[in-house]
């Protein structure tokens, strides 16, 4: 009896480990706490396995968790139907899921029912987040505090705003206004900083268009910090400074 309970507390906290430590790789759960990422990790993960052409979700359900792929690849079909005897029929396949990648987010922050089907494509193994487990996690208004988590870790990546402290940031976040722009909105030009929180922009670096996603930004040569022998700390990416033209993705976009 205590070898057997041994041997379950010793598999269930090496499964913990290694489901913490995968948290830490999901973009979705940036900038949140050691201590909320410990609890998110308690209380909201379940381990599924899919084998290939298995389905995960389908199109229309309503949703009531969030998943990101551990192991294996999966496609992500929209307008497909299932046959009487299981098998997918028509449909559009648009992306394809690897590890790291999480899908249903928008869905289950938003209370929409999910937009597309997901199938394994080879034997997968996903982690599967519920929404209640995570509100009671992180607290009711999930999909505000997963949006300050968001530009908490969009900061940190900022030259001149890197150096301030978590609390600092933290308080910039929660100041940050956040706007909805509908399909191929124009977008103003008068703001230093700019964070995609959810949706995609599109805008112009010299004749190169450019396409910015959720958790990416753009800035201005404002921003960045000047070093005493004058050079300037660019961001990794060059597409981040000065663009111009910018309008809203083909699904629109909510911006910092």
């Amino acid at each position: 009896g205590d070898s057997f309970r041994k041997v379950i507390r010793e598999f269930c906290s090496k499964r913990f480990a290694e489901n913490r430590h995968f948290l830490n790789c999901i973009s979705l759960l940036d900038g949140l706490t050691p201590a909320q990422k410990d609890r998110v990790g308690e209380m909201a993960l379940m381990e599924e396995e899919f084998q290939e052409g298995e389905r995960v979700i389908a199109e229309g359900e309503a949703t009531t968790s969030i998943y990101c792929v551990k192991k294996g690849e999966l496609s992500v079909i929209e307008g497909c139907t299932w046959s009487a005897n299981g098998k997918l029929e028509g449909g559009s396949k648009k992306a394809t899921l690897v590890s790291g990648d999480c899908f249903g987010e928008r869905a289950a922050l938003y209370g929409e029912a999910r937009s597309s089907t997901v199938v394994a494509d080879t034997q997968s193994e996903v982690i599967c987040i519920g929404i209640p487990q995570l509100k009671e996690a992180l607290g009711e208004d999930l999909a505000q505090c997963l949006q300050r988590s968001l530009l908490r870790s969009v900061l940190k990546k900022i030259p001149v705003l890197s150096h301030l402290s978590g609390p600092q940031q933290g308080k910039l976040a929660e100041a940050m206004v956040v706007k909805t722009y509908g399909p191929g909105r124009a977008i103003e030009e008068d703001s230093r900083l700019l964070v995609v929180v959810d949706g995609s922009v599109t805008g112009k670096k010299g004749s190169d268009e450019v396409t910015l996603k959720r958790g990416e930004f753009c800035q201005d040569d404002a921003l960045l910090q000047i070093e005493g022998d004058g050079k300037k700390h660019k961001g990794k990416k060059e597409e981040q400074l000065n663009l111009s033209g910018l309008k809203s993705g083909k699904g629109g976009c909510r911006l910092a």
